[in-house]
């Protein structure tokens, strides 16, 4: 089931049982640390948020790691079984996508690279996912079809992945567009998950959300944020 999830400024937040996410984009000050970014917008929007923060360092790969506040490894998502642990990813228009099951939940830096390489279906094998698999997931504010233009060999390597749906043609443009939360969304539905949430937030589009083709350098980034509730 796809659910297209309404906008309104601020931080998006979202409750699913003990689940707790969150998405931030210039509401939070992109150069703070993470964990006072956490602290402010869970405030504001009525969440107790915990007081550990796990991050990677990504570089747009397939890896995925367990999350650990001692180390932050190359790797782009975190995978946890721990209660109030927060699991935070960055982005400037690459996809935030958060996952939960009843016994796990998991961040992911989303962008063409890993979704060409699936990166989404080695978050729901991994070790450390429940038997019974991840059941909702968010996908965050990204650059939509609308603005995401790109050449075609990368287009073609999301769509393998993907299925044919991803890619559009723009009126007024030689080279294809690609809907990255799309390509998100049925590689998630491929893999089993029932309960997907789509923001259709596109941060090309939209000023409230950093983006890097949009800003450039001065771009900061949005945050999002994942965490079961001990």
């Amino acid at each position: 089931m796809k659910t297209v999830l309404s906008h309104r400024e601020g931080p998006l937040s979202y409750r699913q049982g003990r689940v707790r996410a969150l998405f931030l984009g210039q509401d939070a000050a992109f150069d703070a640390d993470l964990e006072q970014a956490l602290q402010n917008a869970a405030r504001s929007v009525g969440f107790v948020a915990p007081k550990r923060v796990a991050s990677v360092r990504q570089v747009h790969s397939d890896r995925v790691v367990e999350a650990s506040t001692s180390s932050r490894p190359e790797a782009d998502g975190l995978v946890t079984r721990e209660t109030d642990l927060a699991l935070a990813v960055v982005t400037a228009d690459c996809v935030p996508v958060l996952l939960a099951g009843p016994e796990a939940v998991a961040a992911v830096h989303a962008g063409w690279r890993g979704l060409a390489t699936e990166i989404l279906r080695s978050v729901v094998k991994h070790e450390l996912a429940p038997r019974v698999g991840f059941s909702t997931a968010w996908i965050g504010p990204c650059m939509a079809a609308c603005c995401y233009e790109v050449g075609g060999e990368v287009a073609s390597a999301v769509a393998r992945a993907s299925g044919g749906r991803v890619v559009h043609e723009k009126r007024g443009s030689e080279r294809p567009h690609l809907a990255l939360e799309s390509a998100a969304h049925e590689q998630l539905l491929a893999l089993g998950l029932e309960d997907v949430r789509v923001t259709r937030t596109c941060t090309g589009c939209r000023s409230e959300w950093w983006s890097y083709r949009r800003l450039g350098a001065k771009a900061g980034r949005n945050l999002s944020f994942v965490w079961r509730v001990g």
